[in-house]
C-alpha cells in the first residue's frame, strides 16, 4: 500500500509540475477545489433520495471520487504531509473515542445521546 501511495503521489506531483499548475496551489487554492470536487460528489445524490445511481453517475462518482483523492494529494504535498502517517494517528483516534463496546451499530450523534460514550476524548 504504501509503494502504492508513494507512486501515485510521484505521478500526481509530475502531472503538476509538468503542466507548470504548481504556482497555482496557493494551500487557498486547493482547499477550495477540494471542497468544489467533494460539492461535485455530492450533487451525484441531491434529489436521489434512495442513493441509486445509473451506471454512467456511478463513473462519474469515480471522477469525482478520484478528483478528491488528487487534490489532498496535491495539498499533502504543499503542507509537506506525510497522509498515510497522519490517517494512521487519526484512526487510533477514532478507535480510542469510539470503542467498538460501546459504540457497534450506532451513529456519531446517536452515541453521545444515547449515554453510549461517558467520557469524551478530544481529537
Amino acid at each position: 500500500m504504501v509503494d502504492s501511495i508513494n507512486k501515485i503521489t510521484k505521478r500526481a506531483d509530475k502531472l503538476r509540475r509538468d503542466r507548470d499548475w504548481v504556482k497555482f496551489h496557493s494551500l487557498r487554492n486547493l482547499a477550495v477545489a477540494l471542497n468544489k470536487e467533494a460539492a461535485e460528489l455530492l450533487e451525484k445524490f441531491q434529489w436521489n433520495d434512495d442513493g441509486s445511481l445509473t451506471e454512467k453517475e456511478t463513473k462519474e462518482l469515480y471522477d469525482e471520487l478520484a478528483d478528491i483523492f488528487i487534490n489532498t494529494l496535491f495539498l499533502s504535498m504543499e503542507l509537506n504531509i506525510d497522509l498515510l502517517k497522519i490517517t494512521n494517528e487519526k484512526i487510533t483516534k477514532i478507535d480510542k473515542k469510539y470503542p467498538v463496546d460501546k459504540v457497534r451499530g450506532i451513529s456519531g450523534r446517536d452515541m453521545h445521546e444515547a449515554g453510549k460514550i461517558t467520557k469524551k476524548i478530544n481529537l
